[in-house]
């Protein structure tokens, strides 16, 4: 909850302080709501926004606070909540024990009129009746206690606290008294008797109505975020989640969903992780790997006193901060695409300007004074004063400028989609499915997010590209494969036994970035499901 919270709380901050006096905000620099009130903190969201009900009714909430899992989406599609009530109920019913009881199924038909609601006694209506007949919450409990059995507050809270801890002879104690006490009251001991045994049943998931009130109200308001301000809010949601690779590739997928673009990591609009810009979202400099919180709050540091104004003004004024790999990865990524010419362009460059040795600054020198390397602008200078002065920044700015107009060709797409998976850990500006989508949608494969969802022994169906391959031994030597396969959505881990590593090993590793389909079953005997793969085919091949 506290990491929705935050998420929520930086959303509205970054609203107020950017969009303040426009855009769906007050005068007074607070986020406008539906009804025209100033919203400036997360309390202030509405609770009863109907395009927010909607949203969540078709199960548009991914990346919100307790609504965003796959079961229950599906369940909020059933339920078609509309106030905060039906949201609570939903947050109550889905856990284990209702769901595994029925009571999901029970309370859905009752709500919409395919089963009749039923009280057990007419004298229990008043503390059912918003939830048709059902003990959904503890202090549904206690009521029923006081109601029909004629407890005291005190003596229902006693049996509350049995029920949480389970203390059998307590419960047994209690079960009498209840008994007794109803009969007290005219009521059959038969009839109590169930309702006792119902709610010693609930005793196993019991949910407290103020938790459910709470993750109520925090769960609208983040669906109401992601409805009106869905770019700062999925940056922050993208920024908080960095390194929680199931969920990451969630977010990513949905923003694909939602039309806003991510764009590369820029020197010169880059903050450290995730950050709006316009309608899309600025991936930052802390993602690039091997570029240290340092080296980040060097360039942020620099940037403060006045952006960048070339390649050659950045290695200049950052000269003795970064590695040479740290820079190397940047061009990699595209971060110096604003100053124009190609990545391998500013790769000569960099080798050129970061070659401190004399050794390897008398060869370079040595072939540009032969010609070898035909570039404009480039003259005889000494190379091993190119770090020397502001007459060593003016050299470097020449030679760094003749090696960036020379622009050797431009990476091909899928060298830049590779750099990117490998540099940033994901891919940002498209993905290799991406032009197999229709295909893949028409095989009916399961994405690798849903194998969470299955069950051990059940079947699977996947797409994806191998996103890493371990090898390892069976206990007679034999050799074997421990992969994941990642598409859109997420990832699956597959295990690879020696049979059909032996059918299939040669496309597990010459694909890291070509699609395959992948036939299995889920594994459930660990803590997290595996598939076992059964069967391999190049998606090429296949269609």
């Amino acid at each position: 909850g506290l990491r929705y919270l935050t998420i929520a709380d930086r959303t509205v901050r970054w609203v107020a302080e950017h969009e303040g006096g426009g855009g769906g905000m007050d005068d007074g620099g607070g986020i406008t709501g539906c009804g025209g009130s100033a919203i400036s903190e997360i309390e202030d969201i509405p609770l009863d926004d109907p395009a927010v009900f909607a949203a969540i009714g078709r199960g548009e909430t991914i990346g919100t606070f307790q609504l965003e899992s796959s079961g229950m989406r599906r369940l909020i599609r059933r339920m078609r909540p509309e106030n905060l009530e039906d949201i609570m109920c939903i947050c109550a019913l889905f856990r284990p024990g209702p769901l595994g009881s029925g009571m999901d199924e029970s309370f859905i038909r009752r709500r919409h009129g395919l089963e009749p609601v039923s009280y057990f006694h007419p004298i229990l209506k008043p503390v059912l009746r918003d939830t048709y007949g059902v003990i959904l919450y503890q202090e549904q409990v206690m009521q029923v206690a006081q109601v029909m059995a004629g407890y005291s507050l005190g003596r229902a809270d006693i049996l509350r606290k049995a029920i949480a801890k389970t203390d059998q002879a307590a419960l047994e104690r209690e079960g009498d008294h209840f008994v007794a006490g109803a009969r007290t009251n005219g009521i059959p001991g038969g009839t109590a008797a169930k309702v006792f045994a119902l709610i010693r049943e609930f005793g196993s998931y019991g949910f407290a109505k103020a938790h459910a009130a709470a993750y109520a109200r925090t769960a609208i308001r983040t669906v109401w975020l992601r409805c009106y301000y869905p770019v700062p809010y999925f940056a922050n949601l993208l920024s908080l989640n960095y390194g929680w690779r199931e969920r990451f590739d969630q977010y990513l997928s949905e923003l694909h969903y939602l039309g806003i673009r991510l764009l590369l990591p820029d020197i010169n609009r880059s903050e450290v992780l995730f950050t709006p810009e316009g309608g899309s979202i600025r991936a930052g400099l802390g993602l690039v790997r091997d570029l240290g919180e340092k080296a980040v709050a060097a360039i942020l540091a620099e940037r403060k006193r006045s952006d960048y104004r070339s390649f050659a003004d950045f290695c200049s004024r950052m000269s003795g901060a970064l590695s040479k790999k740290a820079i190397t990865h940047l061009i990699k990524v595209g971060a110096f695409d604003c100053f124009g010419g190609t990545r391998p362009g500013k790769l000569l460059a960099l080798q050129g300007l970061w070659d401190s040795g004399r050794k390897e600054a008398e060869a370079e020198r040595a072939r540009l004074m032969q010609g070898q390397l035909a570039l404009p602008g480039a003259e005889r200078m000494d190379w091993t004063d190119m770090t020397a002065g502001a007459q060593g920044a003016d050299r470097r700015g020449r030679v760094c400028d003749a090696f960036v107009s020379y622009s050797p060709p431009e990476f091909s797409d899928a060298e830049r989609l590779k750099m990117e998976r490998e540099l940033l850990g994901f891919y940002l500006t498209s993905h290799p499915l991406d032009s197999y989508e229709e295909a893949i949608r028409a095989l009916g494969v399961r994405s690798a997010a849903d194998v969470g969802e299955l069950e051990h022994g059940d079947a699977v169906f996947l797409c994806g590209c191998v996103g890493a391959a371990r090898g390892n031994r069976t206990r007679d030597g034999k050799r074997m494969l421990f992969a994941t396969l990642e598409d859109k959505q997420g990832r699956a881990d597959l295990v690879v036994f020696p049979t059909v590593l032996q059918k299939y090993g040669h496309l597990f590793a010459a694909n890291n970035d070509r699609p395959l389909l992948v036939w299995g079953r889920i594994d459930r005997t660990e803590q997290e499901p595996t598939v076992i793969v059964r069967k391999v085919q190049e998606f090429v091949k296949a269609q």
